[in-house]
């Protein structure tokens, strides 16, 4: 387990899953290889060349945006449904 603030797009690239929160939930736990994937079908792409961990602090940091990308995950879509059935 590591904490990371702000990290260069090389170190961010060497990890192999990332856990994102937001005001202490959890938004999105996924593969990093699969986060530019993810931002996408997210409609929140990240632009060529932008350092994908700043553009993920900034998706982030939007509550709307944030919903959004954790719903376009696995995890994210098994949380949606708890909540729908009231769990």
């Amino acid at each position: 387990v590591l904490s990371i603030h702000q990290p260069s797009s090389r170190a961010f690239l060497t990890l192999d899953r990332v856990m994102l929160m937001r005001q202490g939930g959890l938004v999105i736990s996924a593969r990093t290889a699969d986060l530019v994937g993810i931002c996408l079908r997210a409609g929140l792409p990240c632009a060529p060349g932008y350092n994908l961990a700043d553009h993920l602090l900034d998706v982030l940091a939007d509550a709307d945006d944030a919903e959004r990308l954790g719903r376009h995950t696995n995890w994210g879509k098994a949380a949606a449904a708890a909540a729908e059935d009231g769990a």
